[in-house]
């Protein structure tokens, strides 16, 4: 299968509720059905936390955190972001 790439930033283009549902399911379908790799750029934490198996924060290109997804990573992220 060919490797493909979607370049936009989804979920906040998709600006109704029932919409931003329904691309999750799609995208976590996607990648489950396809064993995908997606990278989502996001600056919404609940989006993050709902969507991704693994998170990286980035600043000025450099890795400042690299977790896995669990029950804690909204806190850790919060905390990051100074949003407590």
């Amino acid at each position: 299968m060919a490797k493909k790439s979607i370049k936009q930033n989804l979920i906040s283009n998709f600006s109704f509720f029932c919409s931003q549902i329904v691309l999750k399911k799609i995208l976590k379908d996607f990648s489950a059905k396809t064993k995908s790799t997606i990278i989502i750029s996001s600056h919404d934490l609940n989006h993050i936390t709902e969507l991704c198996s693994r998170i990286i924060i980035l600043e000025n290109g450099n890795t400042m955190q690299d977790l896995q997804n669990d029950i804690t990573t909204l806190n850790i992220l919060q905390k990051y972001f100074s949003l407590d």
